[in-house]
């Protein structure tokens, strides 16, 4: 399913970037039953639906992250010393990500 992913992605990084991305996929998924209840101990139903989240992503010689949304078409730049909210929803999400894999102690 997500191994053919929109060329659209690609060129978009590769423009904006001047860099060969890697791009990943993930399904988009509905719980059809329960709301915050699989961590709470209680019964859920996930599935698998036909949306799909991609990503374009590369390494860096420094410290700065560069992120793009084609939906919104907006972009945020910060470091990695600097992982403090944009007062944007959609970099958030990215950013507390990263931020979280520095402190389990992995490099980014």
């Amino acid at each position: 399913m997500c191994k053919h992913y929109p060329q659209i992605i690609h060129k978009k990084f590769y423009d904006l970037f001047r860099s060969e991305p890697i791009v990943v996929c993930s399904l988009g998924r509905v719980n059809l039953i329960g709301e915050h209840t699989d961590y709470n101990n209680g019964l859920v139903l996930p599935a698998a639906i036909n949306k799909y989240i991609y990503m374009s992503i590369q390494t860096r010689d420094d410290n700065r992250i560069h992120l793009f949304s084609e939906d919104y078409k907006e972009s945020h730049t910060t470091s990695l010393d600097s992982l403090i909210p944009s007062g944007k929803l959609w970099p958030d999400y990215i950013l507390r990500v990263v931020d979280q894999i520095i402190k389990a102690g992995f490099p980014i």
